[in-house]
Protein backbone atom coordinates (compact mmCIF):
# COMPACT_ATOMS: atom_id res chain seq x y z
CA UNK A 1 0.00 0.00 0.00
CA UNK A 2 1.10 3.57 -0.73
CA UNK A 3 0.16 6.87 0.89
CA UNK A 4 -0.58 9.79 -1.50
CA UNK A 5 1.51 12.96 -1.27
CA UNK A 6 0.73 15.05 -4.36
CA UNK A 7 -0.74 14.81 -7.86
CA UNK A 8 -0.64 16.48 -11.28
CA UNK A 9 -3.58 16.49 -13.67
CA UNK A 10 -2.74 16.04 -17.36
CA UNK A 11 -4.66 15.42 -20.57
CA UNK A 12 -3.63 11.76 -20.49
CA UNK A 13 -4.56 11.21 -16.85
CA UNK A 14 -3.60 12.24 -13.33
CA UNK A 15 -0.05 11.58 -12.15
CA UNK A 16 0.13 10.54 -8.50
CA UNK A 17 3.12 10.83 -6.18
CA UNK A 18 3.04 8.48 -3.19
CA UNK A 19 5.20 7.08 -0.39
CA UNK A 20 5.36 3.59 1.09
CA UNK A 21 2.63 3.08 3.70
CA UNK A 22 4.53 3.64 6.93
CA UNK A 23 3.83 5.71 10.03
CA UNK A 24 4.44 9.23 8.76
CA UNK A 25 3.47 12.83 9.33
CA UNK A 26 3.19 15.13 6.30
CA UNK A 27 3.39 18.91 6.62
CA UNK A 28 2.83 21.14 3.59
CA UNK A 29 3.85 24.78 3.23
CA UNK A 30 3.41 26.37 -0.21
CA UNK A 31 5.33 24.14 -2.65
CA UNK A 32 7.19 22.12 -0.01
CA UNK A 33 6.31 18.94 1.83
CA UNK A 34 8.11 17.92 5.02
CA UNK A 35 7.69 14.28 6.01
CA UNK A 36 8.82 12.74 9.29
CA UNK A 37 9.06 8.96 9.60
CA UNK A 38 10.48 6.76 12.33
CA UNK A 39 13.95 6.88 10.76
CA UNK A 40 14.00 9.62 8.11
CA UNK A 41 13.41 13.31 7.54
CA UNK A 42 12.21 13.99 3.99
CA UNK A 43 11.87 17.31 2.17
CA UNK A 44 9.97 17.33 -1.14
CA UNK A 45 10.04 20.46 -3.31
CA UNK A 46 7.37 20.66 -6.03
CA UNK A 47 7.87 22.92 -9.06
CA UNK A 48 6.51 23.56 -12.56
CA UNK A 49 9.21 25.73 -14.16
CA UNK A 50 10.42 23.16 -16.68
CA UNK A 51 7.80 24.28 -19.22
CA UNK A 52 9.23 27.83 -19.04
CA UNK A 53 12.75 26.54 -19.62
CA UNK A 54 11.64 24.48 -22.62
CA UNK A 55 9.80 27.51 -24.08
CA UNK A 56 13.28 29.01 -24.66
CA UNK A 57 14.22 26.09 -26.93
CA UNK A 58 12.89 24.42 -30.08
CA UNK A 59 11.40 21.64 -27.93
CA UNK A 60 8.37 23.28 -26.36
CA UNK A 61 5.96 21.30 -24.16
CA UNK A 62 2.44 21.90 -22.89
CA UNK A 63 2.92 21.43 -19.15
CA UNK A 64 5.27 20.01 -16.55
CA UNK A 65 5.76 19.19 -12.91
CA UNK A 66 8.71 18.01 -10.89
CA UNK A 67 9.45 16.88 -7.37
CA UNK A 68 12.86 17.11 -5.72
CA UNK A 69 13.45 14.73 -2.80
CA UNK A 70 16.07 15.33 -0.10
CA UNK A 71 16.23 12.59 2.50
CA UNK A 72 18.21 12.42 5.76
CA UNK A 73 18.61 9.33 7.96
CA UNK A 74 18.09 10.61 11.51
CA UNK A 75 18.73 7.49 13.63
CA UNK A 76 19.80 3.85 13.50
CA UNK A 77 16.29 2.40 13.07
CA UNK A 78 15.67 0.09 10.13
CA UNK A 79 13.01 1.34 7.74
CA UNK A 80 12.24 0.52 4.11
CA UNK A 81 11.35 3.65 2.20
CA UNK A 82 10.15 3.93 -1.39
CA UNK A 83 8.28 6.39 -3.59
CA UNK A 84 6.15 5.94 -6.71
CA UNK A 85 5.26 8.35 -9.52
CA UNK A 86 2.48 6.72 -11.53
CA UNK A 87 -0.18 7.85 -13.97
CA UNK A 88 -3.82 6.87 -13.65
CA UNK A 89 -4.62 6.46 -17.35
CA UNK A 90 -8.15 7.61 -18.07
CA UNK A 91 -8.11 7.82 -21.88
CA UNK A 92 -8.59 4.93 -24.29
CA UNK A 93 -5.91 4.37 -26.87
CA UNK A 94 -2.91 5.22 -24.67
CA UNK A 95 0.24 3.26 -25.39
CA UNK A 96 3.04 3.07 -22.84
CA UNK A 97 6.46 1.61 -22.19
CA UNK A 98 10.04 2.35 -21.08
CA UNK A 99 11.67 5.29 -22.87
CA UNK A 100 15.18 5.43 -21.41
CA UNK A 101 18.12 7.31 -22.86
CA UNK A 102 21.64 8.28 -21.94
CA UNK A 103 21.59 9.36 -18.28
CA UNK A 104 17.80 8.94 -18.16
CA UNK A 105 15.35 6.38 -16.81
CA UNK A 106 11.91 7.19 -18.17
CA UNK A 107 8.45 5.80 -18.85
CA UNK A 108 6.43 7.17 -21.76
CA UNK A 109 2.68 7.37 -22.41
CA UNK A 110 1.19 8.52 -25.70
CA UNK A 111 -1.83 8.53 -27.96
CA UNK A 112 -2.35 10.02 -31.41
CA UNK A 113 -2.22 13.58 -30.05
CA UNK A 114 -0.09 13.76 -26.89
CA UNK A 115 3.04 12.32 -25.27
CA UNK A 116 3.85 12.23 -21.56
CA UNK A 117 7.15 11.23 -19.93
CA UNK A 118 8.01 10.50 -16.30
CA UNK A 119 11.76 10.54 -15.76
CA UNK A 120 14.66 10.50 -13.31
CA UNK A 121 18.47 10.16 -13.37
CA UNK A 122 19.77 6.73 -14.40
CA UNK A 123 22.31 4.53 -12.62
CA UNK A 124 25.32 6.09 -14.38
CA UNK A 125 24.45 9.55 -13.09
CA UNK A 126 23.73 8.20 -9.61
CA UNK A 127 27.00 6.22 -9.62
CA UNK A 128 28.93 9.38 -10.44
CA UNK A 129 27.17 11.22 -7.64
CA UNK A 130 28.03 8.39 -5.24
CA UNK A 131 31.70 8.52 -6.28
CA UNK A 132 31.69 12.25 -5.53
CA UNK A 133 29.56 11.82 -2.38
CA UNK A 134 26.98 14.14 -3.93
CA UNK A 135 23.88 13.27 -1.90
CA UNK A 136 24.49 9.52 -2.32
CA UNK A 137 26.82 7.70 0.09
CA UNK A 138 30.06 6.61 -1.57
CA UNK A 139 29.60 3.04 -0.36
CA UNK A 140 26.78 2.60 -2.91
CA UNK A 141 28.95 3.30 -5.98
CA UNK A 142 29.34 -0.41 -6.78
CA UNK A 143 25.58 -0.96 -6.56
CA UNK A 144 24.92 1.49 -9.40
CA UNK A 145 26.23 0.20 -12.69
CA UNK A 146 25.92 -2.15 -15.61
CA UNK A 147 27.34 -5.47 -14.44
CA UNK A 148 28.32 -8.18 -16.93
CA UNK A 149 27.12 -11.61 -15.83
CA UNK A 150 28.92 -14.91 -16.50
CA UNK A 151 26.50 -15.67 -19.34
CA UNK A 152 27.37 -12.39 -21.05
CA UNK A 153 24.14 -10.58 -20.18
CA UNK A 154 24.19 -7.12 -18.63
CA UNK A 155 22.60 -6.60 -15.22
CA UNK A 156 21.28 -3.09 -14.73
CA UNK A 157 21.92 -2.17 -11.10
CA UNK A 158 19.97 0.83 -9.86
CA UNK A 159 17.62 2.04 -7.15
CA UNK A 160 14.89 2.82 -9.72
CA UNK A 161 12.27 0.35 -10.88
CA UNK A 162 10.49 0.99 -14.18
CA UNK A 163 7.04 -0.30 -13.37
CA UNK A 164 3.74 -0.37 -15.20
CA UNK A 165 2.38 3.19 -15.30
CA UNK A 166 5.55 4.92 -14.09
CA UNK A 167 8.61 4.84 -11.84
CA UNK A 168 9.41 3.57 -8.35
CA UNK A 169 12.39 4.78 -6.33
CA UNK A 170 13.71 2.39 -3.70
CA UNK A 171 15.64 4.52 -1.21
CA UNK A 172 18.79 2.57 -0.27
CA UNK A 173 19.33 1.56 3.37
CA UNK A 174 21.01 4.63 4.78
CA UNK A 175 23.04 4.83 7.96
CA UNK A 176 22.52 7.56 10.56
CA UNK A 177 23.43 11.04 9.22
CA UNK A 178 23.66 9.87 5.60
CA UNK A 179 21.57 11.65 2.97
CA UNK A 180 20.04 10.82 -0.40
CA UNK A 181 18.71 12.97 -3.28
CA UNK A 182 16.59 12.06 -6.28
CA UNK A 183 13.85 13.64 -8.39
CA UNK A 184 10.85 12.74 -10.49
CA UNK A 185 10.09 14.94 -13.54
CA UNK A 186 6.88 14.87 -15.59
CA UNK A 187 6.30 16.56 -18.96
CA UNK A 188 3.46 16.45 -21.48
CA UNK A 189 3.47 17.76 -25.03
CA UNK A 190 2.06 17.37 -28.51
CA UNK A 191 2.83 14.08 -30.23
CA UNK A 192 4.58 15.67 -33.20
CA UNK A 193 7.56 13.40 -33.67
CA UNK A 194 9.94 15.49 -31.57
CA UNK A 195 11.57 14.31 -28.34
CA UNK A 196 10.46 17.36 -26.36
CA UNK A 197 8.98 15.55 -23.38
CA UNK A 198 11.95 13.17 -23.12
CA UNK A 199 14.35 16.12 -23.05
CA UNK A 200 12.15 17.91 -20.51
CA UNK A 201 12.53 15.10 -17.95
CA UNK A 202 16.29 14.74 -18.51
CA UNK A 203 17.52 17.60 -16.32
CA UNK A 204 20.27 16.56 -13.85
CA UNK A 205 20.36 17.49 -10.18
CA UNK A 206 22.85 20.34 -10.51
CA UNK A 207 20.87 22.10 -13.26
CA UNK A 208 17.58 21.78 -11.39
CA UNK A 209 19.01 23.22 -8.18
CA UNK A 210 20.76 26.04 -10.04
CA UNK A 211 17.72 27.03 -12.13
CA UNK A 212 15.41 26.86 -9.10
CA UNK A 213 17.90 28.70 -6.87
CA UNK A 214 17.85 25.91 -4.28
CA UNK A 215 20.80 25.81 -1.90
CA UNK A 216 22.57 22.50 -1.21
Amino acid sequence: MMKPIDSFQTILGRVFLSISEINIKIEKKENRFLIHTKAHKIEIIAFQEIKDWMDLTDFKILDSKGWIFRIWKINHSNEKLDFKCLIDKNTEGIYSGPDCGQHLDSYCFENDEFTLNIGTEDCEVMKNRAINEDWIPKRFKDKLDYKKLDNGELLYQTFTDIVDSGLKMNVPPLEKDEKFYFHFLVAIGKNNGKISTELAVDFPKEILLKNLNIQE
